[in-house]
């Protein structure tokens, strides 16, 4: 019958996968990377995510959100700095003089394993930036070296413009804190940005958690691995 699913060709063929991805780690990553990739478009259509822009570049992603920061008061958190690639190209890319720069980050590299489906992505101490926050001399930036968890609490930071918040920690259970310590201070039209979300086992188990929860969002726009979201409310009380 066309279309049987054929369990015997399945067998072998899977087989070969696996003995290849036991001989050569770089194709088991390899491997492991597209699947998860491949499964975020669907996650994302499933989700009802797939309707922003497709783009083909995080840079060409974070354009489509630059527009609604370059002028007036913006709050930027980015959670996951390392050596302030990134920071650098947002900031030239917002040149707003009352944009506030927020960078947390342990900048001693990853304080566990970056771990997906018990693949170890990368070790422990991996994007280490020296121990210092990157050589960024422009005044709008303040940096909080540490773990999130220690830092984020006790920063001075104004909640009140429009926030766009960069989450880049790799890892669920620093992020899941980041995330669940903010919510209070969500408001609509604010900006998300999740560069790993096609990691179902950290920033996409997140993203299912803060989806299932009942917080309503828009998709801006995606690339391979990252979302851009527009935060447009918490949880509706049917009793409202």
């Amino acid at each position: 019958m066309a279309g049987r699913h054929n369990k015997s060709s399945h067998e072998v063929a899977f087989s070969l996968v696996k003995s290849i991805c036991h001989r050569w780690t770089w194709f088991s990553k390899a491997v492991e990377f597209t699947g998860y990739v491949a499964s975020y478009t669907n996650w994302l259509a499933a989700r009802g995510l797939a309707t922003g822009a497709r783009c083909r570049t995080r840079t060409q992603l974070w354009q489509k959100a630059s527009d609604k920061l370059q002028s007036g008061k913006v709050t930027v958190l980015e959670f996951g700095v390392a050596n302030g690639d990134g920071t650098r190209i947002w900031l030239s890319m917002v040149p707003n003089p009352e944009l506030r720069w927020h960078g947390f980050d342990t900048f001693t590299g990853l304080p566990q394993a970056w771990t997906r489906g018990g693949v170890v992505f990368a070790e422990v101490g991996a994007y280490n930036a020296g121990g210092a926050p990157p050589d960024i001399a422009d005044p709008r930036v303040t940096w909080h070296a540490g773990l999130v968890e220690k830092t984020l609490p006790d920063a001075a930071i104004d909640f009140e413009p429009p926030l766009l918040v960069l989450f880049d920690l790799d890892l669920y259970e620093p992020s899941a804190f980041a995330l669940r310590w903010l919510i209070p201070h969500l408001k609509p039209g604010d900006l998300l940005y999740f560069d790993e979300a096609f990691d179902p086992w950290h920033e996409r188990r997140l993203l299912d958690e803060f989806l299932d929860s009942g917080h309503r969002v828009r998709a801006i726009g995606s690339n391979h691995v990252g979302l851009m979201l527009e935060y447009e409310g918490p949880p509706v009380n049917p009793a409202d």
